[in-house]
């Protein structure tokens, strides 16, 4: 298909294609929302965000008989024991459980489990990469982080609304980064990832990212001087889908060869959220704009 042909179908199509980004938000709000009822939470946290102990060990570890005995131990507690893996391989396991802290007895049985399930496994490895996060302070900093991010959210939509200087254009955008980041966090519900404190730095990062392609395609369109809307939109889709891929690229890079899991989700987010925001820049954005110049007259 040519780029004439290209533009021209799209033309005849993108008022039913905007569905699909319509329902993905629907469903991706239903899915937080229902999270939320079940849960008490809208996302899972890790113990960086709600307290307790997590500990990394390299090595070849069972697992599944490190899950069995913690859950023998402390049956009430919630327990997640990850594979740590680099270029496909297994490198060692990340253990947490949200625990009582303040209860030293609670810490001593955690060592002394992990111990039995672990043979060979010395105290003193474990002392040196055990870490204990405090509940109070892990509230804290949640509830910091997430006025940050709705501050940062705020700030950009005035950035925008003020660059544009024109409402459904504006609005295009800020609702593109919304869907962006609603899209994200139902995904990361329903693969039962654990928002950690590289999450929430992970998700400011998205809304850079989301609001970079959606001003260049507004900002082509708008800026268009005489030339065909879908002209321009072709233009800006070849360099924001090129960005898009190379950062794409590197995030499947990163996932594939670092052992780090905080870097590792850092960048699963981005990746999910960067092929959400294909469809929501490319599909929803795009037919906002289309819309508005054909109720000006000017598509």
């Amino acid at each position: 298909m040519n780029e004439t042909a290209f533009q021209d179908w799209y033309l005849r199509h993108y008022k039913a294609m905007m569905v699909i980004p319509i329902l993905l938000l629907l469903l991706s709000i239903g899915q937080i929302a229902w999270q939320t009822y079940t849960t008490g939470d809208f996302i899972k946290k890790s113990v960086s965000l709600k307290g307790g102990i997590s500990v990394s060990l390299l090595g070849d570890i069972d697992e599944q008989a490190v899950g069995e005995e913690l859950q023998k131990s402390f049956p009430a507690a919630d327990i997640d024991v990850r594979i740590l893996a680099q270029a496909g391989t297994k490198s060692g396991i990340e253990v947490e459980i949200d625990l009582d802290v303040s209860n030293e007895a609670n810490v001593a049985s955690f060592k002394s489990a992990l111990l039995r399930a672990v043979p060979g496994l010395k105290k003193e490895t474990l002392d040196e990469n055990l870490k204990i996060r405090s509940p109070v302070l892990g509230k804290s900093f949640f509830n910091t982080a997430m006025k940050t991010l709705l501050f940062s959210f705020i700030l950009m939509g005035v950035v925008v609304t003020l660059n544009f200087r024109t409402f459904v254009p504006s609005v295009a955008v800020v609702l593109a980064a919304f869907s962006d980041i609603i899209g994200t966090v139902a995904f990361m519900n329903i693969a039962d990832m654990r928002l950690s404190t590289s999450g929430i730095a992970a998700l400011l990062m998205l809304i850079g990212y989301s609001v970079d392609t959606d001003i260049l395609l507004t900002m082509k369109v708008l800026g268009r001087q005489g030339a065909r809307a879908m002209d321009m939109v072709t233009r800006a889709m070849k360099t924001g889908l090129m960005m898009t891929a190379t950062t794409i690229i590197a995030c499947l890079v990163s996932i594939m060869f670092i052992i780090s899991l905080d870097i590792k989700q850092i960048m699963i987010i981005i990746l999910v959220g960067l092929i959400i925001d294909i469809i929501n820049t490319w599909i929803q954005n795009v037919g906002i704009l289309l819309l508005y110049l054909e109720k000006k007259g000017e598509l």
